[in-house]
């Protein structure tokens, strides 16, 4: 029934599929879940929450899955290299990229101590711990099989400057099990446009009382910059991402400094990345 377009339904047609699949959603994994109610052929409430609300489903679990899918760009795949193992082609595409602007801007040599908030499968960390052996690096996610997936691609490249993944809420960086001023750069790929603004605040309040006088906070994405976004392709993007949920969106540099400054964190550097992204950097004084 639901391969059929919905005009083409009769009442009782969409009045058994909403009967059924108020039975088969809750017992669903999350990530199937939001690929379903993001279909053009849901016939349910208009914006993703209602319909998840609409289902009795923990909307939490649900968009902890919308932004596993909407980070990695084109989604995850698992790759047959080792079980557990994910892939994304975006995270393919641009972690050499942000690697080279590492090296420029951080000193290579040192033994620097790197926090990853929202590692997704692992790719980055995968790459940066070859890129810089003398750093050592603590990967996180909230999501069990991205921690799945950053343990595989880790034994898969047998590195030994990479500790276990933390499983850990930006939303509640309070609860880090993490002492502070341990780290001299915390890092966040793809993350603060696919989730809500408490999740921007919390990672730079974390930040802040994580990183060393002289530490790093780093974002890499998307962003609108002082007030603008640009170019087309990315104004389309941030439409279509406040399409599906209304607290997502790309961020105004200019607010995410807002949020920072108070806090010690001040931005040094904006340097633009392909496919008309950013990494910012923002050192603590």
């Amino acid at each position: 029934i639901n391969s059929l377009p919905d005009n083409s339904m009769s009442c009782v047609a969409l009045s058994f599929r909403s009967r059924l699949l108020s039975k088969a959603l809750p017992t669903a994994a999350p990530r199937v879940i939001f690929r379903f109610l993001t279909s053009s052929t849901v016939c349910l409430q208009p914006k993703i929450p209602s319909r998840i609300k609409a289902f009795g489903i923990p909307l939490s679990k649900v968009m902890s899955a919308a932004a596993s899918e909407t980070r990695m760009g084109e989604g995850v795949s698992a790759t047959p290299a080792l079980p557990g193992q994910l892939f994304a082609p975006s995270a393919d595409r641009n972690k050499q990229h942000i690697a080279n602007v590492l090296a420029e801007k951080l000193p290579a040599d040192s033994p620097l101590q790197l926090l990853e908030v929202a590692s997704g499968t692992g790719q980055h960390v995968a790459l940066l711990a070859k890129t810089f052996p003398k750093w050592q690096f603590t990967p996180s996610d909230v999501l069990e099989d991205h921690i799945t997936s950053i343990r595989a691609y880790t034994v898969a490249e047998s590195l030994g400057n990479v500790a276990e993944p933390l499983v850990l809420d930006a939303t509640a960086h309070s609860t880090w099990p993490l002492r502070p001023e341990t780290f001299d750069v915390v890092l966040n790929i793809n993350m603060i446009h696919i989730s809500p603004f408490a999740a921007c605040q919390g990672l730079v309040a974390g930040a802040a009382r994580l990183l060393r006088v002289g530490g790093h906070l780093i974002f890499y994405g998307p962003f609108k910059m002082h007030g603008v976004i640009s170019p087309e392709s990315n104004i389309a993007f941030d439409q279509s991402l406040r399409s599906r949920n209304e607290e997502w969106g790309l961020r105004d540099v200019d607010d995410v400094t807002a949020i920072a400054n108070p806090l010690g964190l001040t931005l040094v550097h904006e340097v633009p990345m392909p496919s008309n992204n950013f990494m910012l950097f923002f050192r603590k004084s």
